[in-house]
């Protein structure tokens, strides 16, 4: 939602407004004007025309809400909410997440029409893909997050992420333990914090 700004120029009452856009695949804020009404005896102040430019935005979020694309919401609204409310590290991971294989995928699709159908074939296709098990659970957990956002936000009413079933995925690879003599090896070498690190990660179980 958005107030918008009214100004009279030349004779008229104007409204400057923003509207998002997809340039190149890329989401643009374009900032955009209207007019209201010719500056006569009927529309003499800002007042007077308020009610038009209300009635404007009214129609054009009700439109921009229907038409807005899942990648719109996710870039303009979903991942700046996480950047104020989750660790850095965590809106990191996110905005990586999503760059690497979310955003190729959903270019053009309606928040409003994504069904779990089409999750589940988001889903299989980066399984398709190579991505691990593990990979594709924190792709249907940030999607499913995405999602209970906008119904929070009244753009949908149901989670379309929450019937989806997390394909197999690539096999994990087997992983090396660092044996003692090598772990005694790097806590000789090491000093303060990031010995401290070493023998937190090899000495507590901590994943």
């Amino acid at each position: 939602m958005q107030k918008g700004y009214i100004f009279q120029r030349h004779g008229a009452w104007y409204l400057r407004y923003r509207k998002d856009e997809t340039e190149n695949g890329k989401i643009v804020r374009k900032q955009l004007c209207e007019r209201l009404a010719d500056f006569n005896d009927k529309y003499r102040t800002k007042q007077s025309v308020r009610q038009k430019a209300e009635d404007f935005l009214d129609r054009l979020d009700e439109g921009r809400d229907e038409q807005r694309t899942l990648q719109q919401f996710t870039e303009l609204s979903y991942l700046p909410h996480t950047k104020l409310h989750k660790r850095p590290s965590t809106y990191k991971g996110y905005r990586n997440l999503y760059n690497l294989h979310v955003a190729p995928n959903i270019a053009g699709i309606r928040i409003a029409s994504f069904r779990t159908m089409d999750g589940q074939k988001l889903l299989n296709r980066l399984s398709n893909a190579t991505l691990s098990h593990l990979t594709l659970i924190h792709v249907k957990s940030f999607l499913s997050g995405v999602f209970s956002f906008a119904r929070r936000m009244g753009l949908v009413d149901s989670n379309p992420m929450q019937g989806t079933e997390v394909p197999k995925g690539k096999p994990s690879q087997p992983t090396h333990a660092y044996s003692n003599d090598e772990i005694d090896t790097m806590l000789k070498t090491l000093k303060g914090t990031p010995r401290t690190a070493v023998i937190v990660a090899a000495y507590t179980g901590c994943r």
